[in-house]
C-alpha cells in the first residue's frame, strides 16, 4: 500500500539525514564499519585476557591501572586516575590541573 506522508515529513526526513551525516563522521558513531571492526577487535582482545596473548597497550576505554576497583570507583564519580593519563602518553603538565584527575 502506498500512503501519502503527512505535511512536514519531508523537512523532518531531511533533518534526520543531516543529523546522520554529522553522526557518521568518525569517532564512536562511525557508520562506515570502522567502529564495528574496532569493537570486534576489542572483543577478541577481551577474550584473550589472562592468556598472555592479549594486547596490553593502554587505550582510552581501558582502566590502564592495576587498581581496577579504585579505577571503577573513580570513574563512577567522574574522575580519571592520573596513572591512566600517564600510561596514555600525556605529559603531566597536560593533565595535572584538570579538575577530574584523581592523584
Amino acid at each position: 500500500d502506498i500512503k501519502v506522508a503527512p505535511k512536514g515529513f519531508s523537512e523532518f526526513a531531511d533533518q534526520q539525514l543531516e543529523a546522520a551525516s554529522v553522526k557518521c563522521q568518525g569517532g564512536m558513531m562511525d557508520c562506515d564499519g570502522d567502529r564495528r571492526d574496532y569493537a570486534k577487535k576489542q572483543m577478541e582482545n577481551f577474550s584473550k585476557r589472562g592468556t598472555g596473548e592479549e594486547d596490553t597497550t593502554c587505550k582510552a576505554e581501558e582502566p590502564c591501572t592495576s587498581n581496577l576497583i579504585g579505577a571503577a570507583v573513580q570513574a563512577l564519580n567522574g574522575m580519571t586516575p592520573a596513572e591512566k593519563y600517564k600510561n596514555l602518553g600525556f605529559d603531566e603538565e597536560e593533565y595535572a590541573d584538570r579538575p577530574n584527575v584523581f592523584k
